[in-house]
């Protein structure tokens, strides 16, 4: 739908059906939702209401809704909220059913994730979760998976694959089963820092 959601955009009531195929930043509504300067909570980038039922494929962040949600370098609000995916994943490094790079450069305007569901299966190497495969600085809430999640590498997880410095994962559910090779969990494959605690989630 959009390779790159910039400034105050907005992406909504938006479907996807066909097949997404990149190298960087592939989702299959949105490759990048990025915030630049100035963005506050009311204006802020957002995804939201929005469907994926198409197979995506990438190598660096990929998702079934967006690659990344935020970035790393960019220290503003982003907005992925209210989105479904059913269609499969497949990526190499970064890989979400829903958001396969979830960060910020700050606490204090944190990306977030939230309301959304995958029921696709996601494949990956590393960071491969069920909603985000990376989050840092940011929040996965009110999330749910029922794909099946495989890593062929490290960092795997039924939510979320890595969870760095931040903020919460919260109020998930994952029923999916889940396989990797190292650092596996049914939420969380794992989680860097003591930080934020994962609070309640179920699988």
């Amino acid at each position: 739908i959009v390779g790159m959601n910039y400034y105050y955009g907005y992406v909504r009531n938006s479907v996807n059906k066909g097949k997404v195929k990149g190298t960087y930043y592939t989702g299959g509504v949105c490759g990048i939702n990025y915030p630049t300067s100035n963005t506050t909570v009311a204006n802020a980038p957002h995804i939201a209401y929005c469907n994926n039922t198409a197979v995506v494929s990438g190598t660096y962040y990929t998702g079934g809704i967006t690659g990344s949600n935020g970035w790393s370098s960019s220290n503003y609000y982003a907005y992925t909220t209210y989105c479904n995916n059913s269609g499969n994943v497949t990526g190499t490094y970064y890989v979400g059913g829903v958001v396969g790079n979830n960060q910020s450069a700050s606490t204090s305007y944190p990306a977030y994730v939230t309301y959304c569901s995958n029921s696709g299966n996601v494949s990956g190497t590393q960071r491969t979760g069920g909603v985000v495969g990376y989050d840092k600085y940011a929040y996965v809430r009110h999330c749910h998976n029922a794909g099946n999640i495989t890593g062929s590498g490290l960092y795997t997880g039924g939510i979320v694959g890595w969870h760095d410095y931040g903020r919460y994962i919260d109020y998930n559910v994952n029923e999916g089963n889940v396989n990797g090779t190292g650092q596996v969990g049914g939420i969380v494959g794992r989680k860097y820092s003591d930080y934020r605690i994962v609070r309640p989630s179920w699988f």
